[in-house]
């Protein structure tokens, strides 16, 4: 039986991106009118140039976290919560435990803070 969306700022699911492999996903706020949210996604922190520093993660921030890592705000979009539906649907899209509420108002305020955070997103929040 397929999961019902519950569009809920924090919970969490396994999304594939660009790179086809399956990234943790937040939702960073409720649906809009329309129905989109904005999500983000958390990626592994090489320390390179690249690592936005607005909201650092560690082991114990989340069940899947397991090294250094940050929210890739500047790779942050938004989907309409159908879309994310079909992605359950077709198990394109798999859930993952919610983010605990204090790691997701650091998430969410990181959203706000960083530079890298596409305006369309910005909007949303």
């Amino acid at each position: 039986m397929t999961p019902l969306l519950v569009p809920m700022p924090g919970a969490a699911f396994f999304i594939k991106n660009d790179d086809q492999r399956e990234h943790l996903t937040v939702i960073l706020c409720a649906p809009n009118a329309d129905r989109f949210v904005a999500l983000a996604s958390v990626t592994t922190d090489y320390n390179t140039r690249g690592t936005d520093p607005a909201c650092p993660l560690a082991q114990g921030d989340h069940a899947f976290i397991k090294h250094p890592s940050y929210m890739a705000y500047a790779l942050a979009t938004t989907r309409h919560c159908d879309e994310l539906q079909s992605g359950l649907d077709d198990q394109s899209i798999r859930l993952a435990d919610t983010f605990d509420g204090l790691v997701f108002a650091r998430i969410l305020q990181g959203a706000r803070l960083s530079v890298h955070t596409p305006p369309r997103v910005l909007a949303l929040l």
